[in-house]
């Protein structure tokens, strides 16, 4: 990535010298769909950490509230795995302690041990809801006390892609307040989907995704609705930048018409900063 950098630094002193972009772009590509598997396996350790809480908590009652009669404890956190996007992941498994019955189990861990709750249907629902940006809550509510026990999985697996999609849509609408020398956007297969991902570099090297949208980098509208979001958001629209795409010419037409002068474009099929 520093000599990317160099390279990137040298062309934005001199338009009239052609540089030699020294990292293989192709390879470089396959960056966007790491980086949005890793933000979506972020989002959902959260939520799912967040969703066992809330169960526990419809056991237990609140925390630090007294209950005279209460039938069920908290009993701390317990390391735990589960698998999310293909990955083994650790998590904090809350335990809850029934007086009559001992440990019990929680619906959504019991789910997530049992599958991956981030397969590529879900990661595609997700992508689906952020980028219309329709979102709407639908979750089935919390049954209190040990009827818990008896949450449907359809029902664990509806709150889960729900709140995962919220978590990721709040990520990805936060302000842009970083330098971004490079940009790279590329289509993603999820399922039956595709998903167009824009995902920055820093001037440290350091990676950011930036926004989501369903469609491929042929279709015109999301690729201007995923700019348009970008700069609505901070991102800086006169600051010279490499954008990094495919031969897509939509994509490659909606970046020179958004940026003009300032940006310059380097198809993955070759070396040259064109």
């Amino acid at each position: 990535m520093k000599s990317l950098t160099k390279s990137i630094r040298s062309k934005l002193i001199s338009r009239d010298v052609q540089v030699q972009v020294s990292v293989p772009v192709a390879s470089v590509l396959r960056d966007v769909r790491s980086a949005f598997f890793g933000l979506c396996i972020n989002s959902g350790k959260a939520v799912l950490g967040a969703m066992m809480e809330a169960e526990r908590t419809a056991l237990c009652g609140p925390k630090g509230v007294p209950a005279a009669q209460r039938a069920v404890y908290r009993g701390g956190h317990t390391r735990s795995w589960v698998i999310l996007g293909r990955r083994r992941i650790a998590i904090a498994r809350p335990r809850a302690r029934a007086v009559q019955a001992g440990e019990l189990a929680l619906p959504s861990f019991v789910w997530a041990a049992h599958e991956d709750p981030l397969n590529a249907a879900t990661m595609a629902a997700m992508a689906a809801r952020v980028s219309t940006r329709r979102y709407q809550t639908m979750l089935d509510p919390l049954p209190a006390g040990e009827a818990q026990a008896a949450v449907s999985k359809s029902a664990v697996s509806r709150r889960f892609v729900a709140l995962s999609a919220e978590q990721l849509r709040q990520w990805l609408s936060r302000r842009i307040e970083v330098a971004l020398p490079v940009v790279m956007i590329d289509g993603i297969y999820l399922m039956e989907r595709v998903v167009l991902v824009a995902l920055g570099f820093d001037t440290q090297g350091k990676k950011h995704v930036l926004g989501v949208r369903e469609g491929s980098t042929e279709k015109t509208h999301a690729v201007r609705a995923l700019l348009s979001d970008l700069i609505d958001r901070g991102l800086d629209a006169d600051a010279p930048r490499l954008w990094v795409i495919d031969g897509a010419k939509a994509l490659r037409r909606a970046i020179t018409e958004t940026f003009g002068e300032s940006a310059l474009v380097q198809r993955c099929q070759g070396t040259q900063a064109a």
